[in-house]
């Protein structure tokens, strides 16, 4: 199902591209050459180097000098911190986080200003393909009842969406995200508890969709994403942190209700399944690590009652 394109006052918002780049190397230069010859009067390319110890950003500046801003810092803060940072200098309507080690498609950066100017009240996402670009990698997210995410479209022939329109979803990857400028400082950025990695642009897309602001896909907006620089997924470490902020994600959006009549079964069920050895350690972990933090998030539910049913 698509959704057709809304209206808005703006007819060429301006962008700032923050593109967080941790020893990226050749595959932030290379991103970086796909995507400047693509901005426009207004708009604004920054990288964020996170802590790079490559050279990263001498590389950038001897290669680009003033047409790409940076941004540098000593130590790694992670995506979230490092999206903040960026975000934190646009100037423009909208901003796009971009990851780097994304090859974007030519017309990317139009593609996603004629997006932001159909739908200005939305979180956009992209199509995502995988390096050889003949399968489907993301295209928006799912949220299972128990807060396990999925993507429904991974592994699918690159053909099987439109290359036109809006993709109604319950969040999109973070791997390529706008958001107006505006509605990104009113939510507060990213949420940087979810760091390191996994459910920073779901919480986002939640704490959005909260005040109505919904999450779509622009099926015009594509990558291949190599995920080159992304950690193993059959690693302990990967399973834990996964976990980890999945009930972070629970205790911080589900209501009572939610947590009672749907959270728990399907967390039942998942864990009465055949899950890997390595799963269920880290998912054991992963309770530790929440009973630990069940205070704290018991007094911010008070503060600020939950809303989210999956």
């Amino acid at each position: 199902m698509t959704v057709s394109n809304g209206s808005s006052a703006l007819t060429r918002p301006t962008l700032t591209i923050v593109i967080p780049s941790h020893n990226g190397g050749e595959l932030t230069v290379a991103c970086l050459e796909r995507v400047l010859p693509q901005v426009r009067d207004g708009d604004r390319v920054i990288v964020v180097d996170n802590g790079s110890w490559d050279g990263t950003t001498r590389t950038i500046g001897t290669t680009f000098g003033e047409a790409v801003a940076m941004v540098t810092r000593r130590q790694a803060m992670g995506f979230a911190r490092a999206c903040n940072l960026g975000a934190s200098q646009a100037a423009t309507d909208a901003v796009v986080f971009l990851n780097q080690d994304l090859f974007v498609a030519p017309d990317v950066v139009d593609c996603l200003r004629e997006s932001a100017r159909c739908h200005p009240e939305a979180i956009l996402g992209a199509v995502l393909f995988g390096p050889e670009g003949t399968t489907l990698q993301h295209a928006g997210g799912t949220i299972l009842p128990n807060a396990i995410t999925r993507h429904p479209h991974r592994g699918l022939s690159s053909d099987c969406l439109d290359r036109q329109g809006f993709l109604p979803s319950d969040y999109v990857s973070g791997a390529l995200l706008l958001v107006s400028v505006a509605t990104f400082r009113a939510l507060g950025g990213f949420d940087v508890r979810f760091g390191p990695a996994y459910f920073e642009e779901t919480d986002f897309c939640v704490r959005a969709r909260a005040i109505g602001m919904p999450s779509l896909v622009a099926l015009s907006v594509t990558a291949r994403h190599l995920e080159a620089t992304v950690a193993g997924r059959d690693t302990p470490r990967y399973h834990f942190l996964y976990h980890r902020n999945r009930l972070r994600f629970v205790m911080k959006h589900y209501t009572r209700h939610a947590m009672r009549t749907m959270f728990l079964p399907a967390e039942h069920t998942w864990l009465r399944s055949s899950l890997p050895a390595l799963t269920r350690r880290s998912v054991r972990h992963a309770y530790a690590a929440a009973l630990l933090e069940l205070p704290r998030w018991l007094l911010e539910r008070r503060r600020r009652p939950p809303s989210f049913v999956p």
